[in-house]
């Protein structure tokens, strides 16, 4: 390159070094055309001129990609520039209440938009009272007028919220639109994710906390509406997926079909009842057995699950074990002659027993008993000595791992019949 030969020298470095740094810019094309001459064997003209040409085809390359890359990613849209939010009137929601949504949307670009559509996605449990302004819907596809550019707006959309409790669902608004002067339709897309905490719908359940193995066991169970809305199509299940199962049921509301409580209709503050008798089939030795009922909602024709109640039986093994022993460990005795025996009973099971009643099989051809009624607690009847908690305190409540003696007087006849051993 002359130009670099001709300043790129200690003259020009000292006199004129504007140009001399302007040489050294120019320096790689320099060396890029004296590569050029010495790899192809030309002279620097041409040289030269075959490297302006290769230079000429790599910028004319690199423009055709930045023009196609511009090309295939250009966007004519202003979704970027349009916003739309929902806010909740309440930021907690129990199934079954009243809530308001309400929409934000603004165009923050320079066109107006026209043939501005809103449409909402609501779950299948949402039954719509009103929107403020008012306007015509179909679907929940709301019709708005044309937005200026930076002009706002909002809808509110109002109505009662079904669903599952601590379920997530999903709203989504979806705000359509023309650019004015383009007739290609775009979109603004917006979600909001609603977990609704418990419902209106609330269960009580009043149950024992024991229950004997493959015995039946009652309980009550409340349904009560608290919402100001009346209720309709409640199904309560009774059967159950553990050894539980139903085997009889009364109801003051609503009537029991296929093992299925059903209540058509629910006033507002008012409350439901039903008694369930369960029976149980456990196998084996379970501590512990559940039930579980989850009331449902019928709304717009599909069954909504609310809050669950559950309770959880603690399966009841009563067992006593006892010990009889002889004071001073006699092997025989005399007719007449009052023995002692020592009687120890200890509560082995895992519930405290109550009003317990312990009998002991005496022979009245061996035991004289007046003379045992008046030396001991109890009565004796039919040969069968009884005592029971109305006569010794530990039998009325007798508490798991307690143990309870007591020492029984036995006076034998003065003429024994019958046997010898006693």
């Amino acid at each position: 390159m002359r130009f670099f030969e001709q300043h790129f020298n200690r003259h020009h470095f000292f006199h004129a070094p504007h140009l001399w740094f302007f040489a050294l810019l120019a320096s790689p094309i320099h060396f890029a055309e004296l590569r050029y001459q010495k790899k192809y064997r030309l002279k620097f003209e041409h040289a030269k001129k075959l490297f302006v040409f290769d230079l000429i085809l790599l910028l004319t390359i690199m423009a055709l990609i930045g023009s196609g890359a511009f090309w295939f990613t250009y966007n004519p849209g202003v979704a970027n520039l349009v916003y739309l939010s929902i806010k909740p009137s309440a930021p907690k929601t129990m199934s079954g209440e009243y809530i308001t949504y309400n929409l934000f949307y603004k165009n923050a670009s320079a066109v107006t938009l026209t043939g501005v559509q809103l449409k909402l996605n609501f779950p299948v449990g949402f039954i719509l009272d009103k929107t403020a302004p008012e306007t015509n819907s179909a679907d929940f596809i709301f019709t708005l007028p044309n937005l200026a550019p930076q002009a706002q707006n909002s809808l509110a959309v109002s109505g009662w919220i079904y669903g599952t409790p601590n379920k997530e669902e999903n709203i989504t608004a979806t705000l359509s639109y023309f650019q004015e002067k383009r007739q290609r339709v775009e979109e603004k897309n917006t979600l909001l994710i609603k977990i609704l905490r418990g419902s209106v719908l609330e269960s009580q359940i009043s149950a024992p906390s024991f229950i004997s193995a493959n015995q039946t066991v009652t309980l009550t169970l409340i349904l009560k509406n608290n919402s100001e809305k009346p209720l309709t199509k409640i199904r309560l299940p009774l059967l159950q997926a553990t050894a539980l199962f139903p085997t009889a049921a009364t109801v003051n509301l609503g009537l029991v079909e296929n093992n299925v409580w059903q209540i058509e209709y629910l006033e507002p503050k008012t409350s439901a009842e039903i008694k369930i008798t369960l029976g149980n089939n456990a196998a084996g030795r379970p501590q512990k057995l559940t039930a579980v009922f989850i009331p449902s909602l019928n709304i717009n024709k599909t069954d909504l699950p609310q809050s669950a109640i559950e309770h959880t039986f603690k399966v009841a093994y009563p067992r006593v074990a006892l010990t009889l022993n002889w004071q001073n460990q006699k092997d025989a005795l005399a007719p007449g002659e009052v023995a002692v025996l020592q009687i120890s009973a200890k509560n082995t099971g895992n519930i405290n027993l109550e009003n317990t009643t312990l009998s002991l099989p005496l022979p009245a051809a061996l035991v004289d008993n007046n003379r045992l009624a008046k030396l001991n607690l109890g009565q004796i009847q039919n040969q069968i000595w009884k005592i029971t908690g109305e006569q010794l305190a530990g039998l009325k409540n007798f508490p798991t791992a307690e143990e309870l003696n007591y020492n029984l007087q036995i006076p034998l006849a003065f003429l024994p019949q019958g046997g010898t051993d006693l």
